[in-house]
């Protein structure tokens, strides 16, 4: 972290790093909230201390996480190592709020899950895993950030390489754009699902394809920072991945091709009156869908 920092704070310069041959396995496991505190990983003899644990809301229509909050052990959660086990401090529900005033389903509102990463012991072979990864951002000046990202492990059987790059070009604090790109090769240790409590799981796993590539362009506008008495926020995005991309949480149906894009505004336009609108479409290789929605 260098010493140098921007007008709004950030650190000038920043890296992280690790090399790690740990001689255990990777894992993430995705369980969506039942409305219990209760949830099974996937494998059992967890490596003490290596969990992460966060809790995700997902956009009801795109599937874009839109918020997380990362856990804290004992605080919001205790953990088995030996058996796998969570239980969380407080449940979790289905689904949270949504700003809609028309119930589309029985269980109407953003997706909420419960996400962890872990390590854990196979058995009594030997693993090889050893993993390195890089992250390097530097803001240029107030306006304008670089940044790089790199991770290669080479667990047996799930070896894996993932390589990007991003751009942010910042007007004010909520008006800027920001630009992605990353490549994977290799299909990674994939991901598993659960909508029972770790009861039972849904095996993810990317298509064998060699290289893929992912882009993102992601865009965001406060009307007050750049229209005089503006009141309101514009957002949009639009993203692509190939097929048999592989990236944490960014595994598709069966490795297809997937195209998304979006936009979301609210605007004040009156005295009492907001108009929000909000328009996402997914354009995959086994379905396209479609969701448009206006309020006043």
């Amino acid at each position: 972290r260098s010493d140098d920092m921007t007008t709004y704070g950030e650190k000038q310069t920043q890296v992280d790093a690790f090399i790690a041959d740990p001689g255990t396995l990777g894992a993430r496991d995705e369980f969506r909230g039942t409305g219990g505190s209760l949830y099974y990983l996937q494998h059992q003899d967890i490596t003490v201390g290596s969990e992460r644990v966060w809790v995700e809301v997902r956009d009801k229509d795109s599937g874009l996480v839109i918020e997380r909050k990362q856990l804290v052990p004992v605080q919001d959660y205790d953990i088995n190592y030996l058996q796998g086990r969570v239980i969380l401090c407080q449940p979790i529900a289905s689904t949270s709020s949504a700003s809609t005033l028309v119930m589309t389903a029985s269980l109407s509102g953003n997706l909420l899950y419960l996400v962890s990463t872990y390590e854990y012991v196979p058995g009594l072979t030997e693993v090889s895993s050893l993993s390195t990864g890089l992250h390097a951002g530097h803001w240029v000046n107030d306006y304008l950030q670089l940044g790089i990202t790199s991770f290669h492990q080479g667990q047996t059987g799930a070896s894996q390489t993932l390589k990007g790059v991003d751009a942010t070009l910042r007007y004010k604090p909520g008006t800027w754009i920001k630009l992605e790109a990353a490549r994977s090769t290799g299909e990674g240790s994939g991901a598993t699902t659960s909508l029972d409590g770790g009861f039972g799981f849904i095996e993810q796993q990317a298509v064998a394809v060699g290289k893929a590539d992912a882009q993102r362009v992601e865009a965001a506008v406060d009307l007050a920072e750049v229209v005089d008495g503006g009141q309101g926020k514009v957002s949009a995005y639009w993203q692509q991945r190939d097929r048999g991309y592989s990236g944490p949480g960014q595994i598709a149906l069966n490795g297809e091709a997937v195209k998304q894009q979006g936009a979301s505004a609210s605007v004040k336009v009156g005295e009492g009156t907001t108009v929000d609108v909000k328009a996402d479409a997914r354009n995959a290789d086994s379905q396209d869908t479609s969701n448009v929605e206006v309020g006043v």
